[in-house]
């Protein structure tokens, strides 16, 4: 449940951004609707946001290149 207490996202770390970039292929490829990668400068790490078929918000994260 998206909305019980306790469970914000999960978040999944890989070791570059063209891992990162690789990610919006391979959802497009799988039909998962996500948003666009972001850049969240002051922590030094991209990231791309989607949700799983129970509503729950995932994440891709990278460093910034």
């Amino acid at each position: 449940d998206p909305f019980r207490v306790g469970l914000d996202h999960v978040s999944f770390a890989l070791d570059s951004r063209a891992e990162l970039d690789a990610k919006v292929g391979e959802l497009d490829a799988a039909g998962i609707d996500h948003g666009p990668v972001r850049e969240l400068q002051s922590f030094g790490l991209a990231f791309l946001a989607f949700f799983d078929p129970d509503g729950i918000a995932l994440e891709f994260t990278s460093p910034i290149a």
